[in-house]
């Protein structure tokens, strides 16, 4: 068993962040998304699992989601990984469709906006409590979000 040596419980937080992943590429897959996708996540054990399944989940999901408003060349970039000093995301999908935004933040697309746009709300509470930065950019045929959380200076 290639996780016997770590403790159980870690052990259990990367499972579930295993079948996290895997569950949203077998969803890119189904829907004929084109994906690069790179997950390193090493030294980032001061983000409760949880949060870090929510993060990446909504992260995804709205790639996913994103993506089917294209009629051709879907595509998903999304690459997690630890600098000396920070755990930076960057999430990239194709996309053509107008951003809406309410006060400057970005807001829902969907029809039924009361049920929806809690996703980059989350991801932006998570983010704010590590101390980190998100950036959301777009134009008319992509749009990008990129994060960057600060390690615990015990870590570096």
């Amino acid at each position: 068993m290639i996780f016997q040596n770590l403790p159980m419980l870690y052990t259990q937080e990367i499972l579930l962040l295993i079948v996290l992943i895997s569950e949203k590429l077998k969803l890119i897959q189904e829907q004929h998304i084109s994906c690069k996708i790179n997950v390193e996540l090493e030294n980032i054990h001061f983000i409760r699992n949880i949060e870090l399944c929510s993060l990446l989940g909504n992260l995804l999901d709205n790639c996913i989601e994103a993506t089917q408003c294209c009629d051709k060349n879907k595509s998903i970039t999304f690459c997690c990984n630890t600098t000396q000093n920070h755990f930076c995301i960057h999430a990239s999908n194709t996309y053509n469709k107008k951003l809406k935004y309410k006060n400057g933040s970005i807001i829902t697309t969907k029809k039924d906006s009361s049920m929806h746009g809690f996703g980059i709300i989350s991801i932006k509470r998570i983010v704010s409590k590590y101390n980190g930065n998100v950036s959301f950019s777009s134009n008319l045929e992509e749009f990008v979000v990129n994060i960057s959380i600060p390690l615990p200076q015990n870590l570096n």
